[in-house]
């Protein structure tokens, strides 16, 4: 795995790479106030062997700059930052994977119709309408307001992860310290970015896409509602609904195997969209075999 840097647009944006693109590119996009760190049980899956890994620091997260516009920290920013990426590293036969914020970065993208890509995976992400109608997507928990908070002391930090992760515990120390690398102008843009109803309609767009969306939820999520994401009605979900994993709004760090799973069995569905050469993957006791 490298640790890299490239400039897009006025910022130094660092990112991991690991894999050539044999089978294709899985893009992995964090969600609010984390940072590409978070991806590191599937940098290490053999399951995605045969596969470009990137995944990058969005402005003003992990180690890439700030951006000099305070109120620059939207979805159509960002979604512009991950086209730029895509562009100046030259993607093509990918798929984005997008967690929380990651998510709704990657289904603004998705309404911009980009042609190198080939699906979207997204968790802990409940699809959203522009003006917002799924008013149940949301549980109420204290800590939500540290998403658009300037600053965070270290208490509230550590209570922002332990509801993220669902408990608490010593080794989170390192997400705290992620967290509190986060920009001051990150949060409280966003945040008046969406009361401004600043993105693309999420819904439309996987109704659109040339390809089927997967929406995934967890069923330990104390910032997202479960039950909202098995009573969606959104035309072109992947297999035709959402699907629910166990564990918290991490549940790919929590429980990595099953999240790797179902992401790959995700690309692999995705047949000739994904598969330039059109090989078959099977897994067997977690291991890749390519016909």
């Amino acid at each position: 795995m490298n640790k890299k840097s490239i400039k897009i647009l006025t910022a130094n944006i660092s990112y991991l790479e690991k894999g050539e693109a044999e089978l294709g590119t899985i893009l992995f996009i964090h969600g609010n106030s984390f940072s590409s760190e978070t991806f590191s049980e599937q940098f290490n899956s053999s399951l995605f062997e045969g596969y470009r890994l990137i995944a990058l620091d969005l402005y003003g997260h992990g180690d890439s700059e700030s951006l000099l516009n305070p109120f620059g920290y939207h979805l159509p920013q960002y979604a512009k930052l991950i086209a730029e990426f895509i562009k100046e590293l030259e993607l093509s036969n990918l798929v984005i994977a997008g967690h929380s914020l990651g998510g709704h970065i990657a289904l603004e993208l998705l309404a911009q119709k980009l042609e190198k890509i080939s699906g979207v995976f997204v968790w802990g992400t409940p699809p959203l309408s522009n003006p917002i109608k799924e008013v149940g997507a949301f549980l109420p928990n204290p800590a939500g307001a540290y998403l658009y908070a300037p600053t965070l002391t270290e208490e509230e930090a550590i209570e922002f992860v332990s509801q993220c992760f669902g408990e608490w515990k010593d080794e989170l120390n390192t997400m705290v310290k992620i967290v509190g690398k986060t920009s001051t102008d990150a949060r409280p843009s966003l945040g008046a970015s969406i009361g401004q109803l600043n993105f693309a309609d999420e819904v439309k767009a996987i109704e659109q896409a040339p390809f089927p969306v997967a929406v995934v939820c967890a069923s330990e999520d104390r910032f997202i509602n479960a039950d909202h994401f098995h009573n969606l009605t959104i035309q072109n979900l992947w297999e035709g609904s959402s699907h629910r994993l166990i564990g918290s709004h991490f549940c790919y760090m929590d429980h990595p195997e099953e999240f790797n799973q179902i992401l790959l069995q995700y690309i692999q569905d995705q047949g000739e969209l994904f598969f330039s050469n059109h090989n078959k993957v099977i897994v067997e006791n977690d291991i890749v075999r390519i016909f």
